[in-house]
């Protein structure tokens, strides 16, 4: 079979969000490991989620292991990537003047909240960190709310990025206080 290489488009500052339902985008912020690219791909194929954004440069590519890893999401998931001219910052701001909520994940200070007290009651960015260093400082300053996932041991203190995924996209998907905007 001889294909063509997958092409990501850019997204585009000119979009609005839709009015008559509560969309959930997901930002991955570096994600470097190919498998947890295409485990986050799948999720969120699986779980609804309306699109996926990666920045322009410092992410994991699309490759056969993505591809593998997301059992042929990667072909149908509403994916799109930054232009190295708009930042994660710069969707963060947009996302906000469209109405919407940017979550982050981890211990974001004063904003952090467990994952089971969050309702999504407007459009939602969930900001997804590198699996070694988490959302960073500016783009943790940007998010509105960052959840996290009460643990129950102490032995180990993070769970894999995709795995996380999974379990936030779960939740939030099924707190919507219901599927059309909340004014």
């Amino acid at each position: 079979m001889d294909v063509s290489k997958l092409e990501i488009p850019l997204w585009c500052d000119s979009r609005t969000l839709p009015r008559n339902k509560l969309p959930i985008w997901l930002l991955l912020h570096n994600i470097q490991d190919p498998m947890n690219f295409g485990a986050i791909l799948r999720s969120a194929y699986y779980l609804g989620c309306d699109s996926v954004v990666v920045p322009g440069s410092d992410s994991c590519k699309l490759s056969p292991v993505v591809s593998k890893a997301s059992a042929g999401a990667m072909e149908v998931v509403d994916l799109m990537r930054l232009s190295k001219n708009s930042t994660e910052t710069d969707l963060c701001q947009w996302w906000k003047q469209q109405g919407g909520e940017v979550v982050g994940t981890g211990r974001g200070g004063n904003k952090t909240c467990t994952l089971e007290t969050f309702k999504m009651r407007r459009p939602t960015l969930l900001v997804l960190g590198n699996e070694g260093t988490g959302i960073g400082r500016e783009l943790e300053d940007c998010c509105d709310t960052c959840l996290f996932i009460p643990q129950s041991g102490e032995s180990i203190d993070s769970l894999n990025v995709s795995v996380a995924t999974g379990i936030i996209l779960h939740w939030i998907k099924t707190s919507r206080t219901s599927d059309v905007l909340q004014t």
